[in-house]
């Protein structure tokens, strides 16, 4: 991976949007695979998967509310299907 830098001072860039979703949607499918696996269940998640979910939503949200849509399908998703979160029907139709 090539990094961005600032051409006049050579200090690493912050990451972009896109990059952003990227990290956080991989951070997501790590916690998902436990549940997918059978290993956990979303009402019981260890502390550290909540905490890396808890992460996650805070950046999707933070981004979601810039209006990316990507991250506001994500929360409408979460949030209807109550994967990790509380189930909120009303907090799901307001993200998608």
């Amino acid at each position: 991976m090539v990094k961005q830098l600032c051409p006049l001072c050579r200090v690493p860039l912050p990451n972009g949007t896109e990059k952003n979703i990227e990290e956080a949607s991989r951070r997501y499918f790590v916690v998902s695979r436990l549940v997918e696996t059978g290993r956990t269940s979303w009402s019981a998640l260890p502390t550290s998967a909540q905490y890396v979910l808890d992460a996650t939503v805070t950046e999707w949200r933070a981004l979601a509310e810039k209006g990316n849509a990507q991250a506001q399908y994500n929360l409408g998703v979460i949030y209807m299907s109550g994967q990790g979160v509380a189930q909120n029907d009303a907090e799901a139709v307001r993200w998608f």
